[in-house]
């Protein structure tokens, strides 16, 4: 299973385009069937003219492929986007979905609570599975000076990652 990672791409301007056009060229040697977005989708408005030209037209030749997109919601994100069917989110802000034998989850970590996880924690024993993965856009863990470890979101799904 091949896969892509994209964060704080939704900005609509030449850099998310030059970002597109090499994901588009790495697909080509490298195919991969979907993509993982970590949030900040879309900064900014989210009118019908903002998701064309933050999303659908940058990444127009991956989804010409067949390549998807499953997004978490970031801090610049409006809860509206979990309604964007490209986004695969079912309107949800929590969700888990299947690729082969592996499991993700996709997980809003701007209101990340104990029932939220213990959500994910159910979800996850319902069958066996081969690997699993959780995806969202604040860090547990990070180096950098200005966007630091989220230390209470660590707190709370720590945990369960260790489970």
């Amino acid at each position: 299973m091949r896969f892509g990672v994209i964060g704080d791409s939704g900005t609509g301007g030449r850099l998310q385009y030059e970002v597109a056009s090499r994901m588009g060229e790495f697909h080509g040697r490298f195919p991969f069937t979907f993509v993982i977005m970590l949030g900040d989708n879309m900064y900014g408005g989210e009118q019908p003219e903002d998701f064309e030209r933050k999303f659908s037209r940058p990444y127009q030749a991956l989804l010409a492929q067949g390549v998807e997109f499953y997004a978490a919601l970031g801090n610049h994100d409006l809860p509206a986007e979990r309604f964007f069917a490209p986004f695969h989110m079912g309107g949800r802000r929590y969700y888990t979905f299947m690729k082969g034998t592996a499991q993700f989850f996709a997980l809003d970590s701007n209101y990340m609570t104990r029932s939220s996880s213990s959500g994910s924690r159910a979800s996850s024993r319902r069958r066996r599975r081969r690997g699993r993965s959780a995806s969202f856009h604040h860090p547990i863990y990070s180096s950098g000076s200005r966007h630091g470890s989220e230390m209470d979101l660590r707190a709370l799904v720590e945990p369960l990652f260790v489970r």
